[in-house]
């Protein structure tokens, strides 16, 4: 029996406040009942009074008001094909807003004909925003997020920056405005995973892919997941509505089944004969709440105001120049329009790998172009450089003094002679004879292993003969040091060789280097390094900043023993 103070799945079981509060992540191929999983733990806190808001681009959450096995619940659905209300990017910050301030919770259906996913991410980037800054004064509440990719991919496109800036702050920050959230996918390696790594809770069903297991498996792996193995094992034979759940604070997953919900849910295999028998009973009448909730709209500021105006009130667009040059000034960090920047660079990044010409005469051009009283240089057209979210940005990036910390211009790849990849190879000429893993060399060279830039410079490098691979070891040919020309010495172990790596890995894994350093040659137990940085030892966020460590060979793990690499300090050792 279900009470109001407790979430169970299976012979799982947390406070209600704790799951509403907390991260999770819940993972499956189509049909394995993710889905149903999620609508269960939504019931689940509707029992215990707390309120959610579901953005539902597949169009089944509209059924928590329709009575199954037991009563339907009082949800304001806006939307879709039955909404109580329209749904529009304009309106949907409005009717959060109404339903904070009348503590009902919501269904935000994103599954219409007259939304695009355009529409989508404006939708959910707008809505998330006002819970995070406006939630608190109104209590814990709890987002389900379907088809969460859609708003936190793992590769973030030129038109996903603003939604997945407001995702991102959601996961490292929605703690402090009350709020929890649960992000539903099919595959888990589509999912950002600077966001998925915060998860508290993992939900896994059926997984079948090669790279969606790889990367469960090296995720199970890094946790120290007891029977990781016998887990992806598992994955692909787990009938409907199974799962392991991996809770907070436990290296022990379980598996479960998902208990029946008391609300209906559809079944995707009906026939239009069984659809007409088995017509679902009348949904829950939630008349009042609509009322209440349309006598708020209509009492909000500006609610006489075209939904134009309404979208530049509630809707940031690019960012102003000046206001962002004025924010550095004063040494604020603008978290939004990092992530709209990181959004449009995304899409130039791309232009300029496949770029043949003369990058650094295109940009010059470009720049002179846009000055003022100047009217715009006719210029080839790069495919891909102007995406049509982004495309005000080279007015807006040009109109910023190089000074500006957002845009450092040194970090543009320019392809002088031989390319932008020389930079690359200058990492490998600096420490040869040693040879480096592809995780040291990429980390070194400041780039994701599994980007595509880094795919398409190695490639480049290989392909000229400047570099060759020996197991996951690489080295750089007497060809390479030729082309490479001359390149700084390396870092001597001891406190030069750290602090170039600190450099490179930059943020929290510094910081946890910093305190193996200081330990060193002690271990530090995982306990206690998590308790000096002020983190959970099983949290995503530790475990990342570990796995970077480890990745690089940096640090030892022995159980629950961390250590700091002799390499670091042994001056006959060399790079670790």
């Amino acid at each position: 029996m279900i009470t109001r103070d407790d979430i169970r799945i299976g012979d799982v079981a947390f406070s209600a406040e704790e799951f509403a509060s907390q991260g999770n992540a819940i993972l499956g191929i189509r049909d394995s009942g993710k889905s149903y999983t999620a609508t269960c733990l939504a019931e689940q806190l509707l029992i215990a009074g707390i309120p959610i808001v579901a953005f539902d681009p597949i169009g089944i959450w509209r059924y928590l008001r329709v009575p199954g096995t037991g009563a339907g619940f009082p949800v304001v659905v806006a939307g879709g094909e039955h909404g109580d209300l329209p749904l529009t990017p304009e309106s949907a910050p409005e009717i959060v807003r109404a339903a904070m301030r009348e503590n009902v919770s919501l269904v935000l259906d994103l599954y219409s004909m007259a939304l695009s996913k355009a529409d989508w991410k404006r939708i959910v980037e707008a809505s998330v925003r006002v819970l995070l800054y406006e939630n608190r004064a109104h209590g814990l509440r709890h987002i389900f997020i379907e088809e969460a990719a859609e708003f936190a991919p793992q590769r973030i496109g030129p038109d996903q920056g603003r939604v997945y800036a407001e995702i991102e702050k959601l996961a490292r920050m929605g703690g402090n405005s009350m709020l929890g959230y649960t992000l539903i996918n099919q595959r888990a390696e589509e999912v950002n995973k600077a966001v998925l790594e915060l998860c508290d809770c993992l939900f896994l069903h059926r997984q079948k892919g090669r790279n969606s297991l790889a990367a469960l498996a090296k995720w199970l792996d890094i946790a120290d997941a007891k029977n990781g193995a016998k887990i992806i094992k598992s994955l692909p034979q787990l009938g409907q509505g199974e799962c392991w759940v991996w809770p907070a604070g436990t290296d022990q997953p379980k598996l479960v089944k998902i208990p029946t919900k008391r609300t209906f849910h559809p079944n995707r295999r009906m026939t239009r004969a069984q659809i007409n028998a088995g017509v679902p009973a009348a949904p829950v009448d939630v008349a009042a709440f609509v009322g209440s909730l349309k006598a708020v709209l209509a009492a909000e500021p500006g609610a006489n105001e075209s939904p134009s105006t309404k979208a530049r009130r509630h809707i940031v667009t690019e960012p102003d120049p000046e206001a962002l040059q004025a924010s550095f000034a004063k040494g604020f960090e603008a978290e939004y329009l990092r992530g709209w920047e990181d959004g449009c660079t995304a899409g130039y990044d791309e232009a300029v790998i496949a770029f043949t010409g003369d990058l650094t005469q295109f940009i010059d051009e470009r720049r002179a172009g846009m000055r003022p009283g100047k009217n715009p240089v006719k210029t080839p057209r790069v495919a891909g450089a102007e995406p049509e979210s982004c495309k005000t940005v080279e007015n807006y990036s040009n109109s910023i003094p190089a000074a500006t910390p957002m845009l450092d211009r040194s970090s543009i790849p320019r392809h002088r002679g031989k390319g932008a990849e020389m930079r690359v190879l200058k990492v490998l000429a600096q420490r040869q004879p040693a040879a480096l893993t592809t995780a040291q060399w990429a980390t070194l060279a400041i780039l994701k292993k599994s980007g595509g830039t880094w795919s398409t410079y190695v490639s480049r490098l290989k392909t000229a003969g400047y570099v060759e691979r020996d197991g996951d070891r690489w080295r750089i040919t007497p060809a390479g040091i030729r082309a490479a020309g001359q390149v700084p010495r390396a870092p001597r172990p001891g406190p030069e060789l750290i602090a170039s790596w600190k450099a490179s890995i930059g943020g929290g894994a510094a910081r946890m280097l910093d305190v193996l350093v200081s330990v060193y040659p002690n271990a530090s137990d995982r306990a206690n390094l998590a308790d000096r940085l002020n983190m959970a030892a099983s949290g995503g966020t530790f475990l990342t900043y570990l796995s970077r460590l480890k990745s690089n060979g940096l640090v030892t793990v022995q159980g629950r023993k961390i250590r700091a690499s002799e390499a670091l300090f042994d001056r006959a050792g060399g790079e670790s």
